[in-house]
């Protein structure tokens, strides 16, 4: 028992004497560690003036951090310096995220005030020592002088601690301060830019998705503003719901909301047939805006209240969690990135949930949550260009479906008709030819009508040809039996106004059915263009195939024109331009102009 006795007193000796003990700063010291040898004293009722706090005796800092976790309104926190060179030197006690640091320097032994300083959440950026959300005091150290550090902190709405609490020479604090705003201006030029990425989106597709997206950076960035007194950039004078911080409260509670929207727009969770998902998600923005609305109209401490923005910012991410877990199961690529994007946030706010338990400090825990919250925005804006991309490709396949229906539709018309004239006409003709052939072996008719007799045959047998021809030409069978170029080729055979020549250097494959029907349309296109608007008196087509590329090459040696000032011909050619990338994956070039002919060059891949 005295042992254990003896062992207590020393202890208690060891931290009265820790008290006592100044930190030694020597001449090459810039910063300094002084947590170990800090004390402090809670002060519930914030009444202990001054004077009083001389005469009262300090606890030691029970951990490495200034961190309590409950909401005490006021702690006082003191530590004792020692200036170990021979000339003066500067000191900064740096700290940020509290609503005010009062400030003492005294000599001692003579407890003589050398310094005051008072700062906070309540003093404009322009008016403190550094344009900055930190908070400083700055003193001077005589050589070989030691002086009394007396610190007050107030505050508000969160949980008691001060971070960072660093003492630095005067330009290592000028240094560690501009580092640190420059991370918050690169934050904070990064949500503009996503601002206004965000507003050109709305702007020209105007979809719901796109709103949200604007919500979410938009909330993020005001609790960013908001939390940093960045208010000050714009206002000098603000309410008190906001210098307080309980507007903190909003955008955080409306950030999970429109997250959830986003994340409803953004995600494919597949059909809910009894609506349960979309009925949840009403019932959590009831109860968050409601909760908001009370908040507001009651003037609520957000910090007392806390539980209930918990509680729904854990329904709402709970239904986000739930919609991302159904869109995972159907396999939908874009939600790996929304899952990438939101595991940091959500990792954050829950760790800042909890402080009370691990007393992880709130401006560390905001710190790792602006660089999270900016991970965020930038893998969702990829989420939105590859599901933009899948729509795309979904539209590409379903316009690709829509043309081959056409094409069969068109198909099927022409086999029709082609039937029928072969079938119908043609054999209309054929008993036409009988019957004039039985004519001109009566021997009663004159010489001049047996001559014009004969002539009709011939005409009729032109007739027939021609009529076998086009039924030929409408006929896909055709097409697939002999090929592309080979059909060309016995299509303008006897094409003579203009003459029609089809070329073939290497052109051996066959593509598949629907792209040579689409590449064979194509190519009758600028062909009868040609022919009608160009007055051209020849026309070539030629095919060359280097590996698995195919160019097409249409020219004609008619008057030309020039693209910008024809409409007609641009919409013509817009048409060709869009049926050649969207239906044959192809590129296609134009060179014309008034009276150059035309060439139109297709590069496509052949499989």
């Amino acid at each position: 028992m005295k042992k254990i006795l003896f062992v207590f007193l020393c202890f208690i000796m060891g931290a009265a004497q820790a008290q006592n003990t100044p930190v030694e700063i020597n001449p090459t010291d810039h910063e300094v560690n002084f947590l170990s040898k800090t004390s402090f004293l809670l002060d519930p009722s914030g009444k202990i003036t001054f004077s009083q706090i001389k005469r009262t005796s300090f606890q030691q800092l029970p951990q490495k951090t200034v961190n309590f976790g409950d909401n005490q309104s006021y702690l006082w926190l003191k530590f004792s310096v020692v200036n170990n060179a021979n000339q003066t030197r500067v000191f900064s006690l740096v700290s940020k995220g509290i609503d005010s640091l009062q400030s003492y320097q005294l000599a001692e032994p003579t407890a003589k005030i050398l310094k005051t300083g008072l700062t906070g959440s309540h003093i404009p950026l322009h008016s403190r020592e550094f344009s900055s959300p930190f908070l400083t005091f700055t003193f001077q150290l005589l050589p070989h002088q030691a002086s009394s550090i007396y610190v007050r902190v107030r505050t508000l709405n969160y949980p008691l601690s001060v971070y960072p609490f660093r003492l630095f020479s005067q330009n290592t604090a000028k240094n560690f301060i501009k580092r640190h705003d420059l991370l918050h201006s690169v934050y904070i030029g990064s949500m503009v830019f996503l601002l206004l990425f965000g507003s050109a989106l709305l702007f020209f597709f105007k979809e719901r998705i796109y709103l949200f997206y604007l919500l979410c950076v938009l909330s993020s960035l005001t609790m960013m503003l908001v939390y940093n007194d960045y208010y000050y950039l714009i206002f000098e004078r603000i309410p008190e719901i906001i210098r307080t911080k309980n507007f903190y409260a909003i955008p955080t509670s409306f950030a999970s909301l429109f997250y959830l929207y986003f994340a409803r727009e953004f995600l494919v969770y597949g059909y809910d047939k009894n609506a349960t998902i979309n009925r949840a998600i009403s019932v959590a923005t009831f109860g968050t805006v409601s909760v908001v609305v009370l908040f507001i109209v009651f003037g609520w401490n957000v910090y007392q209240f806390r539980f209930l923005f918990y509680f729904f910012i854990f329904v709402l991410c709970s239904l986000t969690i739930f919609l991302l877990y159904r869109s995972l199961r159907l396999n939908y690529k874009p939600a790996w990135l929304f899952l990438i994007a939101t595991l940091p946030v959500l990792s954050m706010g829950f760790w800042e949930t909890i402080s009370d338990l691990h007393h992880t400090p709130v401006q560390e825990i905001h710190s790792y949550y602006y660089a999270c919250t900016m991970f965020e925005m930038y893998m969702l804006t990829l989420g939105l260009s590859l599901k933009f991309k899948i729509a795309q490709d979904e539209k590409k396949k379903l316009q690709a479906e829509v043309f081959e229906i056409e094409l069969q539709i068109q198909e099927n018309e022409r086999q029709r008709i082609a039937k029928d004239l072969h079938d119908k006409l043609g054999g209309i003709l054929g008993a036409l030819k009988i019957n004039l052939s039985v004519l001109t072996r009566n021997d009663s008719l004159q010489a001049d009508d047996t001559e014009a007799l004969n002539k009709s045959l011939t005409m009729l047998d032109f007739t027939s040809e021609e009529v076998r021809n086009i039924s030929h030409s409408l006929a896909s069978s055709t097409l697939i039996k002999l090929g592309l170029v080979a059909m060309l080729i016995e299509m303008y055979r006897y094409s003579d106004a203009p003459k029609v020549r089809i070329q073939n250097n290497g052109f051996l494959a066959r593509l598949d059915l629907i792209k040579e029907m689409a590449l064979y349309a194509i190519i009758q296109e600028c062909i009868n263009n040609a022919r009608k608007h160009a007055d051209a008196s020849e026309i070539s087509v030629s095919f060359k195939q280097i590996e698995d590329k195919l160019t097409v090459i249409i020219e004609d040696d008619g008057k030309g024109f020039e693209v910008k000032n024809s409409s007609n011909a641009g919409k013509g050619l817009d048409n060709i331009d869009y049926r050649v990338k969207e239906h044959l994956d192809g590129q296609i070039n134009i060179d014309t102009a008034i009276g150059q002919g035309t060439i139109i060059m297709i590069k496509l891949k052949v499989s």
